[in-house]
């Protein structure tokens, strides 16, 4: 999110992980992902641990990060 925010960005959705079907060499199990939300006032992480396929997991990630990108833009607390 801060690239994208740094870049001119009003609001920023970023996600990463391991969507499996095995970890990396990182040690991070299968199913971890980390959302980021942000405004040029605050930047908030979120980490979820998912189950199921890779496609499962991708799905879930997606899903979770539009949940709350809304929920944070409904909030109010983000300066958009």
């Amino acid at each position: 999110c801060k690239g994208l925010l740094e870049k001119g960005c009003d609001f920023a959705l970023s996600t990463t992980g391991i969507a499996g079907p095995t970890s990396d060499d990182s040690d991070f199990p299968v199913g971890l992902c980390y959302i980021g939300i942000g405004s040029k006032s605050k930047i908030t992480v979120f980490k979820h641990k998912f189950k199921g396929t890779r496609e499962d997991i991708t799905n879930l990630g997606v899903t979770t990060a539009l949940f709350h990108a809304v929920t944070a833009l409904r909030s109010g607390d983000f300066d958009v």
